[in-house]
Protein backbone atom coordinates (compact mmCIF):
# COMPACT_ATOMS: atom_id res chain seq x y z
CA UNK A 1 0.00 0.00 0.00
CA UNK A 2 1.23 3.49 -0.86
CA UNK A 3 1.88 6.14 1.78
CA UNK A 4 -1.15 8.35 2.46
CA UNK A 5 0.72 11.57 1.64
CA UNK A 6 1.88 10.12 -1.69
CA UNK A 7 -1.67 9.05 -2.53
CA UNK A 8 -2.97 12.54 -1.77
CA UNK A 9 -0.23 14.09 -3.90
CA UNK A 10 -0.82 11.74 -6.85
CA UNK A 11 -4.58 12.29 -6.65
CA UNK A 12 -4.44 16.08 -6.44
CA UNK A 13 -1.81 16.27 -9.20
CA UNK A 14 -3.94 14.03 -11.43
CA UNK A 15 -7.25 15.79 -10.88
CA UNK A 16 -5.67 19.26 -11.02
CA UNK A 17 -4.53 18.44 -14.56
CA UNK A 18 -8.11 17.47 -15.38
CA UNK A 19 -9.43 20.70 -13.89
CA UNK A 20 -7.15 22.96 -15.94
CA UNK A 21 -8.13 21.08 -19.10
CA UNK A 22 -11.88 21.14 -18.31
CA UNK A 23 -12.55 24.38 -20.18
CA UNK A 24 -10.75 23.09 -23.28
CA UNK A 25 -7.76 25.40 -22.88
CA UNK A 26 -4.71 25.12 -20.63
CA UNK A 27 -3.16 28.55 -20.16
CA UNK A 28 0.49 29.35 -19.55
CA UNK A 29 -0.45 30.48 -16.05
CA UNK A 30 -2.12 27.15 -15.34
CA UNK A 31 0.85 25.14 -16.65
CA UNK A 32 3.23 27.23 -14.59
CA UNK A 33 1.04 26.90 -11.51
CA UNK A 34 0.91 23.10 -11.84
CA UNK A 35 4.69 22.96 -12.20
CA UNK A 36 5.29 25.15 -9.15
CA UNK A 37 2.64 23.37 -7.09
CA UNK A 38 3.53 19.77 -7.82
CA UNK A 39 6.92 19.27 -9.50
CA UNK A 40 9.29 19.35 -6.52
CA UNK A 41 7.02 17.31 -4.25
CA UNK A 42 6.21 14.77 -6.97
CA UNK A 43 9.90 14.31 -7.83
CA UNK A 44 10.80 13.94 -4.14
CA UNK A 45 8.09 11.28 -3.76
CA UNK A 46 9.35 9.41 -6.84
CA UNK A 47 6.20 10.18 -8.80
CA UNK A 48 7.68 12.53 -11.43
CA UNK A 49 10.73 12.20 -13.62
CA UNK A 50 13.07 15.18 -14.16
CA UNK A 51 11.36 15.89 -17.50
CA UNK A 52 8.01 16.35 -15.72
CA UNK A 53 6.45 13.08 -16.84
CA UNK A 54 5.00 10.61 -14.34
CA UNK A 55 7.18 7.71 -13.19
CA UNK A 56 5.93 4.11 -13.38
CA UNK A 57 5.28 4.29 -9.62
CA UNK A 58 2.82 7.14 -10.16
CA UNK A 59 0.21 4.83 -11.74
CA UNK A 60 0.36 2.45 -8.79
CA UNK A 61 0.10 5.24 -6.22
CA UNK A 62 -2.77 6.86 -8.13
CA UNK A 63 -4.64 3.53 -8.32
CA UNK A 64 -4.18 3.13 -4.56
CA UNK A 65 -5.44 6.69 -4.08
CA UNK A 66 -8.60 6.05 -6.08
CA UNK A 67 -9.37 3.08 -3.84
CA UNK A 68 -8.29 4.48 -0.47
CA UNK A 69 -9.01 8.22 -0.44
CA UNK A 70 -12.82 7.90 -0.49
CA UNK A 71 -12.49 6.14 2.90
CA UNK A 72 -10.72 9.10 4.51
CA UNK A 73 -12.61 11.05 7.14
CA UNK A 74 -14.88 13.71 5.62
CA UNK A 75 -12.72 16.68 6.75
CA UNK A 76 -9.69 15.24 4.95
CA UNK A 77 -11.69 14.70 1.75
CA UNK A 78 -12.99 18.27 1.96
CA UNK A 79 -9.41 19.46 2.38
CA UNK A 80 -8.40 17.61 -0.79
CA UNK A 81 -11.18 19.36 -2.72
CA UNK A 82 -10.17 22.72 -1.28
CA UNK A 83 -6.59 22.03 -2.34
CA UNK A 84 -7.71 21.28 -5.91
CA UNK A 85 -9.83 24.44 -5.94
CA UNK A 86 -6.57 26.39 -5.90
CA UNK A 87 -6.15 25.08 -9.45
CA UNK A 88 -9.46 26.63 -10.51
CA UNK A 89 -8.25 30.12 -9.65
CA UNK A 90 -4.68 29.64 -10.93
CA UNK A 91 -5.27 31.72 -14.06
CA UNK A 92 -7.50 34.28 -12.34
CA UNK A 93 -10.64 33.01 -14.09
CA UNK A 94 -13.23 30.64 -12.66
CA UNK A 95 -14.85 28.63 -15.45
CA UNK A 96 -18.12 26.73 -15.04
CA UNK A 97 -16.50 23.66 -16.62
CA UNK A 98 -13.78 23.70 -13.98
CA UNK A 99 -16.32 23.81 -11.17
CA UNK A 100 -18.25 20.98 -12.85
CA UNK A 101 -15.03 18.96 -12.84
CA UNK A 102 -14.59 19.73 -9.14
CA UNK A 103 -18.06 18.30 -8.54
CA UNK A 104 -17.03 15.10 -10.37
CA UNK A 105 -13.89 14.92 -8.24
CA UNK A 106 -15.98 15.38 -5.10
CA UNK A 107 -18.20 12.51 -6.19
CA UNK A 108 -15.10 10.31 -6.65
CA UNK A 109 -14.30 11.08 -3.02
CA UNK A 110 -17.84 10.26 -1.89
CA UNK A 111 -18.77 13.88 -1.19
CA UNK A 112 -22.24 15.30 -1.78
CA UNK A 113 -23.24 18.51 -3.51
CA UNK A 114 -23.92 20.01 -0.08
CA UNK A 115 -20.40 19.05 1.04
CA UNK A 116 -18.91 20.81 -1.98
CA UNK A 117 -21.12 23.87 -1.53
CA UNK A 118 -19.71 24.12 2.00
CA UNK A 119 -16.17 24.22 0.60
CA UNK A 120 -17.12 26.71 -2.13
CA UNK A 121 -18.71 29.09 0.37
CA UNK A 122 -15.56 29.19 2.50
CA UNK A 123 -13.49 30.37 -0.46
CA UNK A 124 -13.18 34.10 -1.03
CA UNK A 125 -11.72 33.69 -4.53
CA UNK A 126 -14.60 31.86 -6.24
Amino acid sequence: MSKPEDMKLAFTWHVSQQVVAADGMVTTEERSWLRVRYAARARAAGLMMPDGKPTPAYATVLADAMKELPALPRPERLELVDDVLDTVVADGLVQVQELDKIREIGALLGLTGADLDEVFKKRKDL
